[in-house]
């Protein structure tokens, strides 16, 4: 009751030091851990919002935790009060507490998850962000994941990894430009770090089906056909462009029909002039003829 009154004396007097100090002593005094937090995060709160003078409440916040390790307010609180320091290892402890206190796979654990990852890769502990991305994809992550995820790979130089993370990253993108860009970019990774032609073309494939006139992933692909005399391949991959153009697709450059005809074309030279078939090649020719409008 003492102590009680003492608390009330020092909040009229608007003694900050006296309050902090008081509720110290009031925690101490408590049998009960839900009290003891109270009275400790009283303080903490002052230090805090009032700049109390040689109090850190960052310490008091702690002393809360050591009651409570899953104490909501104090692992908000650190987290707000690292982020304003730019304490980046402070961070890392709170986030890593404040997973430790959620339940299973949740929107909440995935933020969790990304801010531990920047604290982690602030701090220079670029393993440690790459685990706390990989948590966070592992349930499926959304493209934003997937993405930082593959750049930190990149930074450690774990090219098998990498190229997952890009697969993932065009999987889990709902925009057809940032799905080709990580297809053509794992397309070149299986060529440059692993010397496999087969997933890179399998990769300029897919890009193919959904935008057949990317012109760049047409180039390339017919350039590793080419170079292995993949006529046949060559002629299923232009079947192929033709029925997605055919859903409705659009070159970025002039018209649709136009650049059917073109395709049409291209695969009779081939068929004509590579594979021998002189009597597929005029039939080719004829479909091209029937679109033309002229």
């Amino acid at each position: 009751e003492l102590l009680d009154a003492l608390d009330r004396l020092y909040r009229r007097l608007h003694d900050d030091e006296g309050s902090i100090a008081n509720a110290e002593r009031l925690a101490a005094c408590s049998e009960e851990p839900g009290a003891r937090c109270a009275y400790l995060h009283e303080a903490a709160v002052v230090a805090e919002t009032r700049l109390a003078e040689g109090r850190d409440p960052v310490l008091l916040y702690r002393g809360v935790l050591e009651q409570l390790p899953d104490d909501v307010r104090a692992l908000d609180a650190l987290a707000r009060i690292g982020s304003q320091r730019g304490d980046h290892e402070g961070l890392r402890r709170v986030y890593r507490a404040q997973l430790d206190a959620q339940d299973g796979a949740s929107a909440q654990r995935r933020t969790l998850l990304l801010r531990l990852a920047a604290a982690c890769e602030s701090s220079g502990d670029a393993a440690a962000a790459e685990a706390a991305l990989a948590d966070a994809a592992s349930g499926g992550g959304d493209w934003l994941v997937q993405h930082e995820l593959r750049r930190m790979r990149e930074g450690l130089e774990r090219w098998p990894e990498v190229a997952q993370s890009l697969e993932a990253e065009a999987a889990s993108s709902r925009h057809d430009a940032h799905r080709a860009a990580s297809l053509m970019t794992v397309a070149e990774l299986y060529l440059s770090r692993f010397d496999d032609a087969e997933r890179a073309i399998a990769a300029l494939r897919r890009v193919l089906a959904r935008s057949p006139f990317h012109e760049q992933a047409a180039a390339r692909l017919e350039q590793l056909l080419v170079q292995r005399e993949g006529w046949e391949e060559l002629v299923e991959v232009v079947r192929e462009r033709l029925e997605a153009a055919a859903q409705g697709a659009q070159p970025e450059s002039g018209s649709a029909i136009q650049a059917r005809i073109e395709l049409l074309v291209r695969m009779a030279w081939i068929q004509r002039e590579h594979l021998r078939q002189p009597t597929e090649a005029l039939a080719t020719l004829k479909k091209a003829a029937q679109l033309d409008p002229h």
